[in-house]
């Protein structure tokens, strides 16, 4: 990726989440990256564009931060990422909350949320498809599972970051336990 267009959505993601999406500018957001206005549009051609390379970004990094287990065993699988999400949510405090404004304003994703979502968590998706199939699952969509999953993480990792107090690991526990219990095939 370029210099400027990784300045760019840099600058777009911190103004986004500092001011809002409806009210940053592309100036704003070049003035930020410290390139001239239209530079932005030689790398997008509108703010509707980048805020979606914008999204398309944090969840590529979201994923490669989530790392890895090998293990075939679902529920031990689902532990390990729901962890990993968790303490990657609450390290990434900006990039969660552009999450949050993307996946829950329809102005903004324009009703796209759920196929970037999806063209984004093809591994995850996999994971779902592949416990589904087996048995392992309630006979929901795969898509469902993601969104579910993707929100109780973050909902677990907001409540944490303005609960310093709560117990990190029962919590985390806790939460993935819930939501096993509302989607495991029992």
């Amino acid at each position: 990726m370029s210099d400027k267009r990784e300045k760019i959505l840099e600058a777009a993601l911190k103004l986004f989440t500092e001011k809002g999406i409806d009210s940053t500018s592309t100036g704003s957001i070049a003035k930020e990256a410290g390139i001239a206005t239209g530079t932005v549009f030689n790398y997008f051609s509108n703010k509707e564009e980048l805020i979606k390379e914008c999204f398309i970004n944090v969840k590529k990094r979201l994923r490669e931060g989530l790392g890895g287990i090998e293990s075939d065993d679902f529920v031990e699988q689902t532990k390990f990422y729901w962890k990993a999400a968790i303490e990657w949510f609450l390290d990434h405090t900006i990039e969660t909350s552009f999450i949050n404004m993307y996946q829950h304003d329809p102005k903004v994703n324009n009703g796209t949320s759920l196929s970037v979502i999806t063209e984004m968590s093809k591994l995850i998706m996999a994971f779902f498809e592949q416990a589904r199939a087996e048995g392992i699952l309630k006979d929901f969509s795969v898509e469902y599972f993601c969104l579910l999953a993707n929100d109780s993480t973050i909902l677990a990792a907001q409540f944490l970051a303005e609960n310093p107090d709560v117990d990190k690991e029962k919590f985390i526990e806790s939460t993935c336990s819930f939501f096993l219990d509302g989607v495991l095939n029992k």
